[in-house]
């Protein structure tokens, strides 16, 4: 379903009224629709059963979000890279699917029509950027600590897909960005907070990066905070 769920539908919840706030839309990945609320898509079957090895010896098969939450601290890194990316996909999804069973509707937005585009580089946190070297990673520490942006990393460019996905390539890499929700307060502070994530590849090698990031922002202008990722 490529339009906005209304999250009062899918999950029985109201969404309350303010003049900041925005409506709660959830990305067609995560399998909730007016008949499947988020609790019922954590138990949802994925396509495939997923066999993985475990710290203590042995493997598991992980069918759904509830067994990969059962066995999240104990997938040992013997799992194979190709293994490991699927499950990554799906850890995402369970992630993004946990927050939203444990959020309320926002108070109050400061992201509220936020989009990925050329404007929306420029307050994305510099996490979203993809530096995959030590030098890389140590400038985007510094970017944030003075309160920069992505956009003070590299200039990018930006296809949009659909109002939740979007193509970005950088300097040697290409990702797959999608909000997976909006409208939300995860965190408990009021304020709404969009959950999005980054599949990211370097253009040359092997090199891949699933990343799930909570974001916000705590005024009407400037760069959107990183408040969770994962891994």
């Amino acid at each position: 379903m490529r339009a906005a769920l209304a999250f009062g539908i899918a999950a029985g919840l109201a969404l309350v009224a303010c003049r900041a706030s925005a409506a709660v839309s959830l990305a067609p990945e995560l399998g909730v629709s007016a008949r499947v609320s988020p609790a019922q898509a954590l138990r949802t079957p994925w396509a495939a059963p997923l066999s993985v090895p475990l710290l203590k010896g042995g493997t598991r098969t992980l069918r759904n979000c509830t067994d990969f939450f059962g066995v999240s601290k104990q997938v040992s890194d013997a799992i194979d890279g190709r293994a490991e990316q699927v499950l990554l996909v799906q850890a995402v999804r369970c992630e993004a699917l946990k927050a939203v069973v444990g959020a309320k509707p926002a108070a109050r937005s400061f992201v509220a029509g936020w989009k990925l585009d050329a404007a929306g580089w420029r307050t994305a946190p510099p996490a979203f950027d993809f530096q995959f070297s030590p030098d890389g990673a140590d400038q985007a520490r510094k970017v944030t600590a003075k309160g920069g942006s992505a956009a003070d990393l590299e200039k990018v460019a930006i296809t949009p897909k659909d109002t939740f996905h979007y193509l970005v390539r950088g300097d040697g890499w290409t990702g797959d960005f999608t909000i997976l929700v909006r409208g939300l307060d995860v965190t408990g502070d009021g304020l709404e907070d969009l959950i999005v994530s980054r599949n990211v590849a370097a253009t040359e090698g092997t090199l891949r990066a699933m990343t799930y990031f909570v974001v916000t922002r705590t005024n009407p202008t400037g760069p959107l905070m990183v408040l969770r990722s994962f891994p």
